[in-house]
């Protein structure tokens, strides 16, 4: 049930994404202590994007899930960023993430809410 979005403005070869992804989508279910195969990790690469009135590398990410713990609120961020920042080549201070705690009612996999 986490979904993950990361748009950046650093274009990356496609294995690299898939290493990103993979990585991701581990960091999430670890901090989050949710199964990984419920965590979906979308990539959305070279918006028009700049920060601080600078157009180099940065990166949004949006993460919803359901159930986001006081503990993992205070992990994701460093430990997303530490990721963006080792495969993007940005830094940290270049990563924005937005958490989005979701009730169970609001999700749904197939046919069937989580609440």
């Amino acid at each position: 049930m986490p979904y993950l979005s990361i748009q950046t403005n650093v274009g990356i070869e496609e294995e690299a994404q898939k290493r990103l992804l993979t990585e991701a989508s581990k960091i999430v279910a670890t901090t989050l202590n949710k199964p990984e195969k419920y965590v979906m990790v979308a990539w959305t690469p070279a918006p028009k994007m700049t920060f601080d009135s600078d157009p180099n590398g940065a990166a949004f990410l949006e993460l919803r899930s359901i159930g986001i713990s006081e503990p993992s609120r205070q992990k994701l961020p460093g430990a997303l960023a530490k990721c963006m920042s080792q495969h993007l080549g940005i830094g940290a201070d270049r990563v924005y993430l937005v958490m989005m705690d979701v009730p169970g009612k609001y999700w749904a996999e197939g046919e069937q809410t989580f609440g």
